[in-house]
């Protein structure tokens, strides 16, 4: 049974379009900084079901580590071997082991999440990249991040502080999905109103609501088209926050 939530949550993974939107906004962020003939180590901290370690193959070693071990036996299934169940500000693995580490959707986990990226700045090597995203701006806070575990939603000046404050350079710094910033934000209000008045019975279901097949590939395609922008510009709001850090090069 808990391989096939696994397999179902996989499924969402690659199919639903906040999410494979995102990830081709990543892979094509990682694109630009790798290049395609390089072969790196790759960490996915906090890799789930293993959709981007799907990806990430493409780049080279990679190894994922997740605190759930149904996760990590669903990607042993498919195939993966360089697994680790770890906290991501304890991780078991030697220093200066990876070229690039990405933490996608993982900090707003954390109670401490300047530990957990400190931990990921030991792990990297001297100009070794890390790629996150984390939910932004607290007013769009809902049942959704209640749900998951959240902690808190970021702003661009909380994640420039704490990659200054863990040794890492700023690369990259934008809010990007800003089409559904005002969606989402009227969304969560109107389920607030809703739980609170009383019809409770789905108070538990998440913000990830059914689609059409031409609806989710219409929303897809809109949100991946983001990464042409992103290339060169950065957004001033939206509803989730991407940022790239680089490890300073150790003093000759």
């Amino acid at each position: 049974m808990e391989l096939e939530l696994q397999a179902r949550y996989h499924e969402v993974g690659n199919s639903y379009w906040w999410l494979v939107g995102k990830y081709e906004i990543i892979m094509d962020c990682i694109a630009q900084l790798v290049p395609a003939d390089q072969s790196v180590t790759v960490l996915d901290a906090g890799c789930g079901p293993g959709n981007l370690l799907d990806r990430l193959r493409e780049c080279g070693n990679v190894t994922g580590s997740d605190l759930s071990l149904d996760a990590l036996r669903f990607c042993q299934s498919r195939g993966y071997r360089w697994l680790l169940r770890s906290h991501l500000d304890r991780l078991a693995l030697r220093s200066e082991t990876f070229d690039l580490v990405t933490a996608i959707d993982v900090l707003e986990h954390m109670p401490d999440d300047l530990a957990g990226l400190r931990e990921i700045h030991r792990v990297l090597r001297p100009g070794g990249l890390v790629i996150l995203t984390v939910p932004a701006f607290q007013v769009l806070w809902g049942k959704h991040d209640e749900l998951y575990g959240h902690y808190r939603r970021y702003r661009t000046a909380q994640v420039a502080a704490l990659l200054e404050a863990s040794h890492l350079d700023v690369v990259k710094l934008s809010y990007f999905q800003p089409l559904y910033f005002l969606p989402l934000l009227l969304f969560r209000r109107w389920k607030q109103v809703w739980w609170r008045a009383g019809d409770r019975s789905r108070e538990r279901h998440d913000d990830f609501v059914p689609l059409a097949p031409w609806a989710n590939r219409l929303l897809t395609r809109l949100l991946a088209a983001e990464r042409h922008v992103l290339r060169r510009w950065n957004f001033p709001f939206g509803a989730t926050l991407l940022a790239v850090g680089r490890k300073r090069q150790t003093r000759q």
